[in-house]
């Protein structure tokens, strides 16, 4: 019998005998990602920029995040597509 301890963006599946498998899921994995991306671009945007507000670095922040979601959005149709002709 084993147990499952779900914890976001990892699965522990806990034996009776004692092991412990690490599962990462990878659409969590990908959400960690544009999150990474969301807080490394704001933190260099609000050095870069002279304004002491939020406004302009989460505005940044955001926009690069979009771009990201929309280019990984498009290369993965383009892979599905390709790996569909062969």
């Amino acid at each position: 019998m084993s147990y499952i301890i779900q914890l976001n963006p990892i699965v522990f599946y806990l034996n009776i005998e004692n092991k412990l498998k690490l599962i990462t899921k990878k659409g969590m994995v990908t959400i960690l990602g544009y999150l990474f991306i969301f807080i490394a671009n704001f933190i260099f945007a609000y050095f870069i920029y002279d304004d002491p507000s939020f406004v302009k670095p989460l505005l940044h922040s955001i926009s690069i995040v979009i771009i990201s979601f929309i280019m990984d959005l498009v290369s993965k149709r383009k892979r599905e597509k390709l790996n569909k002709e062969l």
